[in-house]
């Protein structure tokens, strides 16, 4: 059977009832009411949550933009919040504020959409947190997997929120297709992440597939970070095929903790993974077919995927993240 852990695969509706309710507030609530905002000099918004920025006429701004998601893909999202999006890109100052954009895909999408000076946007990379690390304890593996109800075989490992823009039916397609091709008896597929918009239409063809392919696929609801290098590090492939990423994190986090990595040659998912993993087009099955058995199928490949995957995420870190910004402070404040 198609193996359901209802209990973990939440919408976690309470925690998106509390952001939006967040997102609503007047920006000037948001801060304590000790603090004197005329005597502030420059504003940082790490995510689009400006209000009317009618207390910071004066001061330059700086953004912080993450995707245009809602703008290029408005059909994998509520109309609110395309609009909220566009409202917020529309206040910016094209000669007085700063944009900070995560990846240098994101930063050309912006200036594609808007008719801001790129010499006013900088291109300042995320990394993933110290605690995603590669795990030698092999009991410890075992042991994490067997509390997720994943099977100790072979198993490719996808983390995303379930939801139409990761391509998740793409990548179940092209995992039934290889283990009938390849009648690969043992691997698994591992989909680990929150039920998102529009999730049913990412299981549509699974009717296709008899009871025997579908007890392969493992739905195992959303898992706590404390839980996932063991998971990572347990796994032989991270497949990650999505559409469209404005940084893509758990590329960058199965890098770290040394998983081989498949991913989409699009958007900025090649200026994250690099040389380290393999970029499929995220429209053809037979490219991720033959990229499942060019790692799975070779032990040599596996290692030398591990080791690039380690070099690679050793580039990103949240120290540099952090110098690159207050250099930026440095510049908008003078």
């Amino acid at each position: 059977m198609l193996i359901l852990s209802w209990g973990r695969v939440s919408s976690r509706k309470l925690q998106d009832k509390l952001l939006r309710r967040f997102l609503t507030l007047p920006i000037e609530k948001i801060f304590p009411p000790k603090i004197n905002i005329e005597a502030i000099d420059l504003f940082h918004f790490p995510f689009f949550k400006t209000g009317k920025l009618g207390f910071a006429k004066t001061r330059p701004c700086i953004f912080t933009m993450h995707d245009l998601i809602p703008i290029l893909y408005p059909q994998y999202f509520k109309f609110r919040d395309t609009q909220h999006l566009k409202s917020a890109i529309a206040r910016i100052r094209k000669d007085q504020d700063y944009l900070i954009c995560v990846s240098e895909s994101t930063k050309q999408d912006f200036c594609n959409f808007t008719t801001i000076d790129p010499a006013r946007v900088f291109v300042i990379s995320s990394a993933a947190s110290e605690s995603f690390y590669q795990v030698t304890d092999r009991t410890l593996i075992l042991e994490t997997l067997r509390r997720f109800n994943i099977p100790p075989s072979p198993f490719i490992m996808s983390l995303a929120t379930l939801e139409p823009r990761k391509n998740l039916d793409f990548l179940i397609k092209g995992f039934l297709k290889y283990i009938q091709e390849m009648n690969d008896q043992e691997t698994n597929l591992v989909l680990i992440g929150a039920l998102g918009w529009k999730y049913d239409r990412i299981f549509e063809s699974l009717p296709e597939a008899d009871q025997k392919l579908r007890s392969r696929i493992i739905l195992t609801g959303y898992i706590p970070d404390q839980d996932l290098s063991a998971i990572y590090s347990g796994a032989s492939v991270f497949a990650y095929p999505s559409l469209y990423e404005g940084f893509g994190l758990p590329p960058l986090e199965a890098m770290q903790c040394g998983t081989p990595v498949i991913t989409s040659n699009t958007s900025s998912l090649p200026e994250v993974v690099g040389d380290a993993g393999i970029m499929i087009d995220p429209h053809q099955e037979d490219e991720l077919c033959q990229a499942f058995s060019t790692i799975l199928n070779s032990q040599k490949i596996q290692a030398e995927m591990s080791h690039k995957s380690l070099q690679r995420a050793s580039q990103f870190s949240w120290e540099k993240c952090a110098e690159q910004t207050a250099n930026l402070y440095k510049i908008a404040a003078n």
